[in-house]
């Protein structure tokens, strides 16, 4: 096998004209990640023995935690260059010590500074076509993807139905007394559903299991009204309250676990909860920030604030709206503390098509 690099930052291992891995490495010239492709142990072994050398021995700046992150230590040596991250891109450099390591105390070795991931794709192409065939199999509805663009940070993609819209739900409060938000009767949590993936509403950000591979996902195109978050989230201005809905939406793949079998599954789990297929959904956390501010006329006998009676307020003049109301969870404290009159003026000067259901 040879260590060839295929471009400034990624090396690609070859026997012959077979690919055998690649290892992308970070800012520094650093391994951050390596994707087997090979399926022989011996090869991987050899692989990971090369990945373990040059993280031993080309060390810029590492961050080391221990005891789950209470300890956290740097390591520097600041006399290393670019052109030492190729000396020791070599097998001729492995150190003794490093051949003599077991494969699990090998993998213990570089598992904290090196994301390994075993391929059962080559391309990002190969892992749409499957995850497109998946969804039409299981929802007899066609998706198309379009890779946008393609940095260190990661790949943007765009997926888009050709039939019934995505749709991904704002988190619902447990329907109790002290509960801060409505929950529509057409919610999925109160069908007994599943949020299977979790978004942070105020960044993007995707919350869960690190071989997702998913680093954030965007509202669907067709929900924000406008774009209204100091984090520059899209789900920060939405039309509906309660999810936000489209024929489109754009998501971020992080280092290249999508190629794996968990991150394929992964990708197709994403697809079919934002298709509300089965009994699971997409949640987002946050986000659908309600149009109003603090009214100006609040009074002493008012009480507590919860810092939720904008949002409240927005709601349930839309459930109204769509005569939704009935089977639909209303805070026993919203309606008992007249917030509906607190929020007139406001509703009437922000949102006058919603006044009349006041």
């Amino acid at each position: 096998m040879e260590f060839k690099r295929s471009s400034d930052r990624v090396w690609s291992v070859i026997d012959g004209r077979r690919i055998c891995a690649r290892v992308y490495l970070d800012h520094l010239y650093q391994v951050d990640e390596l994707v087997l492709f090979t399926k022989d142990f011996a090869e991987r072994r050899k692989i990971k023995e090369v990945a373990a050398s040059h993280v031993v021995q080309y060390c810029r700046k590492r961050r080391i935690t221990r005891f789950g992150g209470l300890m956290i230590s740097e390591l520097r040596r600041p006399e290393l260059s670019n052109k030492d991250s190729d000396l020791y891109m070599d097998p001729k450099q492995i150190p003794p010590e490093i051949k003599e390591l077991s494969d699990q105390d090998l993998d213990r070795a570089i598992v904290e500074f090196v994301q390994i991931t075993i391929a059962e794709y080559q391309i990002l192409e190969e892992v749409l076509a499957w995850v497109r065939a998946e969804v039409k199999r299981g929802t007899r509805t066609s998706v198309e993807f379009e890779s946008l663009n393609e940095s260190i940070l990661g790949t943007l993609v765009k997926c888009t139905s050709g039939g019934r819209p995505f749709r991904f739900w704002r988190w619902a409060d447990k329907p109790q007394s002290e509960a801060l938000y409505l929950v529509p009767r057409f919610h999925p949590y109160l069908a007994g559903k599943r949020a299977v993936i979790h978004m942070n509403g105020d960044t993007d950000a995707y919350i869960g299991k690190h071989d997702a591979c998913i680093r954030s996902i965007q509202a669907p195109t067709d929900s924000p009204q406008s774009s209204g978050s100091a984090f520059g989230s899209t789900y920060s201005r939405m039309q509906n309250p309660f999810f936000a809905q489209g024929k489109s939406f754009i998501f971020e793949l992080s280092d290249h676990i999508y190629l794996s079998r968990a991150g394929a599954d992964a990708l197709k789990e994403m697809v079919l909860s934002a298709l509300e297929h089965g009994d699971t959904y997409i949640e987002v956390i946050a986000g659908f920030d309600p149009p109003y501010t603090y009214p100006t006329n609040l009074k002493p006998k008012v009480g507590r604030v919860r810092g939720s009676e904008p949002a409240c307020v927005w709601q349930y003049l839309v459930l109204k709206r769509d005569n939704a109301l009935d089977g639909s969870f209303v805070p026993p404290w919203f309606l008992r503390e007249g917030w509906l009159e607190i929020y007139r003026e406001e509703v009437q000067k922000v949102t006058p098509d919603l006044a009349k259901y006041l």
